[in-house]
């Protein structure tokens, strides 16, 4: 295991980026805008994560930065502020920036190499403070002894839901409350080896995957202030179906137009496209042959089996149409979803075409969250602080199974000890100065503007692109405790 040693002469930065389609997938012009800031925030970033979100489509970039000094200088190069300036009143672009200090933030992994804000520091074997509870609380430095990390909200206001009804022009968020948890958990199952991915379905897929659920679907009421689950395809899909459901018991599916044939929501095999189209197909070539045979086979000698064959192939066909149609209760005990995870196709530049905007949320626990059959898979999530997602972690029962049962197979002497699944998280604490956050023709209730309503994260309508908070003028210090 390794962590990262932060710089204490300044904070690094952490910026996600996205952009909303709008659509199924982004129309000429938003591809080409898409295109145009890939390239600038590559220009200028340490390191760039492109991703998809998983239940609406979105482009996401996580982007990590050396200080906050160093964002402000990109983020005013002209070709930059030209074009955020330029962006129109729909466009569907948000910035939402954290900086954080090394005495407040922590990166860990059991990869070799950096992901995520390990490029913004030192990579030093983990020595100590792992696999306990509160591991992740002990590796911080209260900037003053009262400092517990807790928010001085009681509770989230209930933030207004995400609707497919956008807010015109720009909204920058100016206020936030202290202590916000800043989290992002990876997972990468791409590199591997068959023995290890296939003990890894059996042990851990539903598991993880569940777990995933539980956090993307905790809501206010548990302190998930903000999350977006994305997946990557740098290293291909692992295609596969991930149930969801609306809460009332029915499976709510996109369907795949002929426009788009290939693909509906998010990321897994398109079941459903085998009931209409080919089982029809082998029945009544199976029904034809069937009867063609029983006129001629009364003068053939084995006139019976042949009957027989063709009676079981008409079977085999409806049974396929049935299960292509209808929920599965059996193996792993969650429905198969039809048509609500498609192959995902995406084009050299990492689009994913998806034929529908939104998906239906619910905390239903027989439900999985969607785009989860994909290899890697990032969780971006703020918390009002650090306590909620503590108290989910140790009183998940999924995620206490899941602990329990991963650091028994790839902890020492494991039979999975020193497998190659990656995992890492990053997490930060911050304060409300070290937060900024803009939307520029987003839908309503996304981000942080679900709570723009309540004080504590108090807007403003901007007519036109403004500077950055005075925060990112100077560096700070910070001294760590070690």
């Amino acid at each position: 295991m390794l962590r990262t040693r932060f710089p204490t002469a300044h904070h690094f930065t952490v910026s996600l980026f996205g952009c909303q389609y709008h659509a199924p997938s982004p129309d000429v012009s938003k591809r080409a805008l898409i295109q145009k800031f890939d390239k600038l925030v590559k220009d200028g970033a340490l390191h760039v994560e492109k991703l998809e979100q998983n239940d609406l489509p979105s482009k996401v970039w996580t982007s990590h930065w050396k200080s906050p000094q160093h964002f402000k200088a990109w983020w005013e190069r002209p070709e930059v502020a030209e074009f955020w300036a330029a962006l129109p009143d729909d466009a569907g672009f948000w910035r939402e920036t954290v900086s954080l200090p090394a005495t407040r933030a922590m990166y860990e992994s059991n990869g070799r190499d950096p992901h995520g804000s390990a490029h913004c520091g030192e990579l030093i074997p983990l020595t100590e403070k792992m696999g306990c509870w509160g591991a992740y609380r002990s590796c911080m430095t209260q900037d003053t002894p009262d400092d517990k990390f807790s928010s001085p909200l009681p509770d989230l206001p209930e933030p207004k839901p995400l609707s497919d009804k956008i807010r015109p022009g720009r909204t920058r968020i100016t206020n936030f409350p202290d202590n916000i948890c800043f989290m992002v958990e990876g997972r990468d199952e791409s590199a591997m080896p068959p023995r290890e991915r296939a003990y890894w379905d059996d042990e851990f897929d539903d598991l993880a995957k569940q777990w995933i659920t539980n956090v993307m679907t905790a809501g206010a009421a548990k302190g998930l202030v903000s999350g977006r689950a994305c997946h990557a395809f740098a290293d291909g899909k692992h295609l596969g179906a991930s149930p969801f459901s609306d809460g009332k018991g029915v499976i709510e599916c996109a369907t795949a137009t002929s426009t788009i044939p290939e693909t509906a929501s998010n990321g897994g095999i398109l079941v459903d496209r085998i009931g209409p189209t080919i089982v029809p197909f082998l029945y009544v070539d199976s029904v034809g042959l069937l009867l063609a045979l029983s006129v001629t086979s009364l003068r053939m000698k084995y006139w019976q089996p042949i009957l027989i064959a063709q009676a079981l192939l008409i079977v085999i066909c409806v049974s396929l149409a049935f299960y292509s149609r209808m929920p599965r209760w059996w193996g792993k005990g969650t429905p198969v979803i039809t048509n609500c995870q498609g192959k995902g196709a995406s084009d050299d530049s990492g689009f994913t075409t998806t034929a529908s905007s939104f998906a239906s949320r619910s905390s239903s626990s027989s439900a999985l969250f969607p785009g989860l059959d994909y290899p890697q898979q990032n969780l971006l999530l703020f918390w009002l602080d650090l306590s909620h997602i503590e108290h989910l972690a140790r009183y998940d029962k999924v995620h206490v199974k899941l602990r329990h049962n991963f650091l028994a197979a790839y902890g020492p002497g494991g039979v999975m000890a020193g497998g190659d699944i990656l995992l890492w998280v990053d997490m930060g604490i911050l304060k409300g100065d070290e937060m900024d956050a803009e939307y520029v023709g987003c839908y309503e209730g996304s981000g942080f503007m679900a709570y723009d309503h309540d004080a504590a994260f108090e807007s403003r309508r901007d007519t036109k692109s403004a500077g950055l908070p005075v925060f990112f003028d100077e560096p700070r210090e910070s001294k760590p405790m070690e």
